[in-house]
């Protein structure tokens, strides 16, 4: 059975937030994550909900932001009265109990984070922002396929299958998200699980092993002649 993994929220800080209150004809989204874009896996940004009113639109009253743990209920991020926070790194570090550097999740997000930015002035800079000893030492790239898939940012363990997947997301996306309530995402490999069809991965190695020949029968260009003994 999938579940969401808590651990990572710290249960004292949301017990210091506000309760959340919902108004007349509102309902918290089903879908979790906002402005959580190359945040590590567990961070509070993966777990933040929306309200929306009858019509599905933001809120007048109320929360209008909201983030749920099962030991404390809905706790208010923030009301559609009151003035939204300008930065809520603050508030979402104070909610974080951060997963070990050496953590499978952590070691594939700095793999991930690491294939997405290389060659930008945020790699390096932007894991070491959440955890400062990061160097990059060690950790091989990887773009799409060969990632651990997004499952890594709200839950313990992986999908074991295509069903177990599909269950995930529609924790994390909603069960009324059409696009992500199916295995794989894009044909031959899947976002939130990390699975790609072994075909295509032998496709890739043969690609890979023709080019390399093409390239040791490529004659020299004229004037390059080999050394002789």
């Amino acid at each position: 059975m999938a579940e969401i993994d808590y651990s990572t929220l710290n249960v004292e800080e949301l017990r210091a937030l506000p309760e959340a209150t919902l108004a007349a004809g509102a309902h918290y989204s089903d879908s979790r994550g906002s402005g959580c874009a190359f945040d590590p896996p567990g961070y509070p940004s993966h777990y933040l909900q929306n309200v929306y009113n009858a019509h599905g639109n933001n809120v007048s009253r109320g929360s209008e932001t909201v983030i749920f743990h099962p030991d404390v209920g809905y706790r208010e991020i923030s009301n559609a009265r009151g003035p939204y926070p300008r930065d809520l790194a603050p508030l979402l570090r104070r909610l974080w109990v951060p997963l070990p550097m050496s953590h499978p999740r952590v070691q594939g997000w700095f793999a991930h984070t690491a294939g997405y930015l290389r060659g930008t002035d945020k790699d390096g800079p932007w894991q070491r922002g959440f955890y400062p000893e990061y160097t990059g030492d060690g950790i091989t790239p990887v773009y799409g396929k060969g990632s651990m898939g997004d499952w890594v940012n709200l839950f313990a363990e992986a999908p074991r299958d295509g069903t177990e997947c599909v269950r995930q997301q529609r924790l994390k996306y909603g069960v009324n998200s059409v696009y992500w309530n199916r295995h794989p995402l894009n044909n031959t490999w899947c976002q939130h699980c990390g699975w790609v069809e072994p075909t295509t991965l032998t496709e890739q190695a043969a690609a890979r092993m023709l080019s390399a020949a093409a390239q040791q029968l490529t004659p020299p260009k004229e004037g390059h002649h080999d050394s002789e003994d």
